[in-house]
């Protein structure tokens, strides 16, 4: 089955989220079918790793040699004009595009028929055959001049199209508080149930523990309910709060 031009987008962008300890580019950011402002270049794929040795990565899909032969018109592939991306790459099914068919300083990802990314050629590659110094002088050589003003538009755009970021972060917060409350108080629940099935485990446990119950809530007063285990109208946790306000008298 041949792949299609988004599923070869949402392979690269699991490969750029990949760690440069698992042979990735390690890019905490990555988009799909970004930039076209102004009449510019349109990535397919956007990466960007912040940090240290940080930097931009477009990785360019291409599911046919026509659709990348194609390319090569483009001011912004022919260097009539700067792009985006401080790396660059392309990626197609196996086969389509060889390293002798590429750009200057450009990469290449090969898809297997299982969708496994093999790295042809690249700064990635520097990475994976030589250490960390010898690698980062390497990798020089794949840099490119990117247009960072036009990057940092296409980022602010992109925001702008997801959203307030401001307004998407106060419900970000607001729900991590939500489940942590419910967390508790499902952690509170459990609690309830295993006192419950621990009292009705032994008869006698449960007579006094009841009969206990009824003294408290007689100080109380309140209703206990029935004491059979079935209609309690106080919570355990709350007949233990009782007990603890009695106690403390």
């Amino acid at each position: 089955m041949s792949i299609t031009h988004n599923e070869l987008n949402l392979i690269a962008v699991k490969w750029l989220k990949r760690p440069q300890s698992n042979n990735g580019p390690g890019c905490q950011v990555a988009l799909t079918e970004v930039g076209g402002l102004y009449g510019g270049e349109r990535a397919d794929v956007f990466g960007y790793r912040w940090g240290f040795d940080g930097g931009s990565i477009v990785v360019e899909s291409k599911i046919s040699r026509s659709d990348f032969l194609a390319d090569r018109s483009k001011p912004h592939r022919n260097g009539q004009t700067a792009g985006m991306g401080t790396y660059r790459y392309y990626i197609c099914p196996e086969g389509i595009i060889d390293i002798a068919d590429l750009p200057n300083a450009w990469g290449l990802l090969w898809v297997n028929k299982r969708g496994h990314v093999k790295i042809k050629a690249g700064h990635v590659c520097c990475h994976i055959f030589s250490g960390y110094g010898v690698a980062r002088q390497m990798s020089n050589f794949w840099r490119h001049d990117a247009d960072l003003r036009f990057e940092l538009d296409m980022l602010a755009h992109s925001l702008v199209r997801f959203g307030d970021p401001e307004e998407a972060k106060t419900m970000v917060r607001g729900a991590t508080r939500e489940v942590s409350r419910l967390a508790n108080e499902v952690n509170g629940v459990n609690l309830d149930i295993e006192n419950y099935c621990t009292i009705r485990a032994s008869p006698a446990c449960q007579r006094r523990f009841y009969g206990f119950c009824l003294l408290v809530s007689k100080i109380k007063g309140r209703d206990c309910g029935t004491i059979n285990g079935h209609d309690e109208s106080l919570s355990i946790r709350a007949l233990m709060k009782d007990a603890r306000e009695v106690l403390v008298r």
